[in-house]
C-alpha cells in the first residue's frame, strides 16, 4: 500500500532470498535481464513468432507430402521429405515457445 508520493511499489517479485530469477512487475522479465540501473529491457518485435509458425507449417506440410508420395520412388526423396517435415515441426515449436515468452 502506497501511503506517500515518495513510496514506490516494489519492481520485482522477491523470493526468500532475492535472486536473479525474480520477475519484474512491469515487464515480466527476470531481474538478470534488466540494465544496471534496473531499467526494463527494450521490448522485442512481435513479428517473429507468426513468421516462424507460417514457414514451419508450409515446410511440415510440403515435407510430409513429399515423404508420403516418395515412399516407393527411392531413399533420396524420402529423406528430403523427412528433413522438410522435421524442420517444419521444429520451426512450429520455436514459434510457439517465442510467442509464449513474457514481453
Amino acid at each position: 500500500m502506497i501511503t506517500s508520493p515518495t513510496d514506490q511499489e516494489p519492481q520485482f517479485q522477491t523470493w526468500a532470498p532475492p535472486s536473479n530469477l525474480d520477475r519484474c512487475y512491469r515487464c515480466g522479465m527476470t531481474r538478470s535481464a534488466h540494465e544496471a540501473d534496473w531499467a526494463c529491457p527494450a521490448t522485442r518485435q512481435r513479428g517473429l513468432p507468426p513468421v516462424l509458425l507460417v514457414i514451419g507449417a508450409v515446410l511440415a506440410v510440403a515435407g510430409g507430402g513429399l515423404w508420403v508420395l516418395a515412399g516407393a520412388s527411392g531413399a533420396a526423396p524420402q529423406t528430403a521429405g523427412a528433413v522438410g517435415f522435421l524442420s517444419g515441426v521444429t520451426l512450429i515449436v520455436a514459434g510457439l515457445l517465442l510467442a509464449r515468452r513474457p514481453r
